[in-house]
């Protein structure tokens, strides 16, 4: 624990117009990058420039031994909503516990319906 592992995620643009995004974190604060959770995005909105790509940061930083799941949002201009799925393992490495397996995780995601999407006008 106090550990913390840091992953990035490209969003590319292949249009000849820049693009908005902007994910749907479901944190409490509208500072960017600012985290009520044990996932930390450096900028949950951004321009994308036509032709090319952007990257956001993901910090994981579990406050506990256990394993975490997150389904994050991202509202693209003009596109449907696209989302991933965010996966972490806390663990304390003297117990020789090891990282939650794919099987595993399928178990710890809720269940998401399409109706569950964020719209634009969020």
């Amino acid at each position: 624990m106090g550990g913390f592992t840091t992953r990035v995620v490209m969003l590319y643009n292949r249009s000849s117009l820049p693009v908005c995004f902007n994910f749907v974190t479901g944190t409490s604060s509208a500072e960017e990058g600012a985290s009520d959770s044990v996932f930390e995005f450096d900028r949950t909105r951004g321009v994308v420039p036509a032709g090319l790509e952007t990257h956001v940061n993901i910090r994981f930083s579990p406050t506990a031994p256990a394993n975490y799941y997150k389904r994050v949002f991202c509202l693209i201009e003009h596109q449907h909503p696209a989302y991933i799925d965010i996966y972490g393992t806390g663990y304390i490495s003297a117990k020789g516990e090891s990282p939650a397996r794919p099987a595993q995780r399928m178990k710890i995601r809720p269940a998401c319906r399409a109706d569950d999407l964020p719209t634009c006008s969020d």
